[in-house]
């Protein structure tokens, strides 16, 4: 099976993600926003830690509208992590290397 068909298999698959308030000032002035993270223990992300890893990758998570890196790296696997109607955090159908 190809990484292309692995990674699809993850398409939809919820994960544990921790949700917190974040905090910024610069200059006085303040700034509040959220912040999330998948949990490293998820089983979904180990396993697909371990896909990337198997085909000399690695894997990067990124939600939606997260600030990106303007680097590009040819061995690294960008999954996104969507949230549902629902509430829940689920891995997003679209990877690209990156």
């Amino acid at each position: 099976m190809s990484i292309t068909q692995k990674f699809n298999s993850f398409a939809g698959k919820e994960v544990d993600v921790i949700e917190a308030d974040g905090y910024l000032s610069i200059n006085g002035n303040g700034l509040s926003f959220g912040r999330r993270r998948v949990l490293d223990e998820d089983p979904t992300v180990q396993e697909m830690r371990a896909v990337a890893e198997e085909h000399g990758m690695v894997l990067r998570l990124w939600f939606s509208k997260a600030v990106s890196s303007c680097d590009y790296r040819t061995d690294r696997l960008n999954a996104y992590v969507v949230k549902g109607r629902d509430g829940r955090y689920r891995i997003g159908k679209d990877f690209h290397v990156g």
